[in-house]
């Protein structure tokens, strides 16, 4: 094992030698400005000016410590890999402003051997961490926009949902391009490794949209982060750089208000359960779940449609109408009443001429929703009392280890044993 001191020591010339440097260039092409936050990218400044890596490379700094980490049987530092941890330890320090630009020695963080982890410093520097960076734990951060909470929500082994105000972690700062915005927003904590993948995020959301619980609203997904350590030791979040694809496009939360979500007390029972019933059969339902978070983030004049095409993906109909057979099981899933059923019916008509194009349709459809509103139950307009039905449907079949095969025979089964109306309607042709 070669003398992680002497390393230390070395790594410390190299790092104040590159910064001075730098400084005397007035750190040109370094920064990166976003809103109102600035970061450093030493790998872009020498890509745009060349002779920095060539001015690296001539320093007895860059040599002596090449030599250590050589003859200590590892591969010569690469510049690109000394540019990137430097950039971390910038942006950890905050050593850049777009009100200054740190130029003097007393503003640079200490690496001597008492700052400097050594077993981080071995990770990094031995053994191949190139971006300065050794993660902490298998901690990860699933960042949600539009959910508050009061307090923390145990779920399970699957892991918690923590509050914004409990993370005491500036994620403003560390991760400007997540757009968090002003809304509030809450956090996922899991070390279950099922989230490494983008199938266990999709019935995340999905299981969180359908909870009807406290004040429901929009939420959407805006990235993850997981939890490093950098070479003084100290902890950071950030994203790794091959990270799960998972992304939620949505007008809301930006040229779109939302209606922020809210659990309250009661949430901390019900969630878990209701999370739990999810995740014993999310594979099953998958499709169904993106469908339906991607029609609850469409733009208003689509979720009519979209949440059709969720409810086709939840259940399995064969040898009945489709328009019926989508009403009761709906109708049966939720109040088990006709009047229901006959809602569904209109509405899925209403779909039928909004996909089609046919606006002399549409307005009569929507002119009987409003000679009927009595009939139908319908206190508000039709997409919202449509998105109201489906997301109780989901809740009430998803958080109860739905699989819709199998889901979709049972409820035939009910309809026709235990529903004589909704019977007559599912047989309709």
């Amino acid at each position: 094992m070669p003398d992680v001191r002497v390393g230390i020591a070395l790594y410390e010339a190299l790092y104040r030698r590159f910064f001075f440097y730098l400084a005397k260039l007035g750190f040109e092409q370094c920064v990166v400005i976003d809103g109102d936050l600035a970061r450093v990218d030493f790998c872009m400044a020498m890509q745009l000016d060349h002779n920095i890596g060539l001015a690296v490379e001539s320093w007895q700094e860059w040599q002596d410590f090449n030599g250590w980490l050589i003859s200590a049987g590892k591969p010569a530092m690469q510049l690109y890999s000394l540019a990137r941890q430097f950039s971390t330890l910038a942006n950890e320090y905050q050593l850049f402003s777009i009100q200054r630009v740190v130029q003097q020695r007393s503003h640079l963080p200490s690496l001597t051997e008492d700052a400097v982890n050594h077993d981080v410093f071995v990770e990094v520097v031995l053994n191949g961490h190139n971006h300065g960076l050794v993660p902490a734990n298998n901690e990860r951060l699933l960042l949600i926009q539009g959910l508050e909470m009061k307090e923390g929500i145990e779920l399970g082994q699957l892991g918690a949902l923590v509050s914004s105000n409990d993370l005491n972690i500036d994620l403003r700062r560390l991760q400007p391009y997540l757009k968090l915005g002003d809304y509030p927003y809450s956090a996922f904590v899991t070390t279950d490794p099922q989230f490494n993948e983008r199938p266990a995020m999709v019935a995340l959301m999905a299981a969180l949209r359908t909870y009807r619980c406290g004040r429901p609203g929009d939420i959407k997904y805006v990235g993850f982060v997981q939890k490093y350590r950098i070479l003084t030791g100290e902890v950071t979040y950030i994203t790794p750089a091959h990270s799960v694809t998972y992304q939620e496009e949505t007008a809301l939360f930006g040229s779109e208000a939302p209606t922020i979500s809210k659990f309250g007390l009661p949430s901390k029972h019900r969630l878990p359960k209701h999370i739990a019933g999810v995740f014993e059969t999310y594979k099953c339902n998958l499709f169904a779940a993106e469908m339906l978070s991607r029609a609850l983030l469409a733009p208003r004049y689509l979720r009519i449609s979209l949440l059709f095409n969720a409810l086709e993906c939840l259940f399995v109909i064969k040898g009945y109408v489709k328009r019926y057979a989508l009403a009761t099981m709906v109708a049966v899933s939720t109040d088990k009443t006709r009047a229901t059923a006959d809602l569904m019916v209109e509405l899925y008509q209403l779909r039928n001429a909004i996909v089609h194009g046919d606006s002399d349709d549409e307005t009569k459809i929507r002119g009987r929703f409003q000679t009927n509103r009595q009939k139908y139950d319908l206190k508000t307009s039709p997409e919202i009392a449509l998105e109201r039905l489906v997301l109780r449907a989901f809740e009430n079949l998803m958080g109860q280890s739905w699989t819709p095969k199998q889901g979709s025979k049972q409820l035939e089964r009910q309809i026709n044993q235990h529903y004589p109306e909704l019977r007559e309607l599912l047989h309709n042709k």
